[in-house]
């Protein structure tokens, strides 16, 4: 079969062409708006992603910091209470814990010496107490006995 051409023809010919192009330009646009999309959703996801290892690099180096704090504290190197400017509420719950621990720790410490103190004035007014009748008493047996020695020694 043969075609027949006429005046109409480049034109036909002209308008598929426009039309294949138009088509596979409308392709073109919906590809680079899908790639303009993907790359939108992975900037987003990176910059997520950024957000949060910082975040997690800050939780880290105020959890190290709080243990420093702590082994300065055991250690005795320091009775300084923790920070609790911390951008956690969880670590400040934490650490409003830790510094309750310590403050009950450190009064507990003071009732301890307290009482110690108080138990060694004890030991003390009882020591003198006992000792005073007890040097009177060594006193009159000795002051005894030098009469009784007396006594043998006027005999001979």
């Amino acid at each position: 079969m043969q075609y027949k051409l006429d005046e109409h023809t480049p034109i036909l010919y002209s308008y598929n062409i426009i039309v294949r192009n138009s088509t596979a330009l409308s392709r073109i646009k919906e590809r680079n708006q899908m790639n303009t999309r993907m790359t939108l959703l992975i900037s987003l996801l990176i910059a997520t992603i950024l957000v949060l290892i910082v975040r997690l690099i800050s939780l880290h180096f105020q959890i190290y910091h709080m243990t420093v704090q702590l082994e300065e504290f055991v250690k005795g190197k320091s009775r300084k209470k923790l920070d609790i400017s911390l951008s956690s509420r969880q670590l400040e719950a934490l650490a409003e814990k830790i510094n309750e621990t310590i403050r009950t720790g450190e009064q507990l410490r003071i009732k301890g010496l307290r009482q110690d103190k108080l138990f060694r004035d004890n030991i003390t007014n009882i020591s003198h107490d006992l000792r005073t009748p007890l040097t009177s008493v060594i006193g009159y047996l000795l002051l005894s006995e030098n009469e009784h020695d007396d006594g043998k020694k006027q005999k001979f």
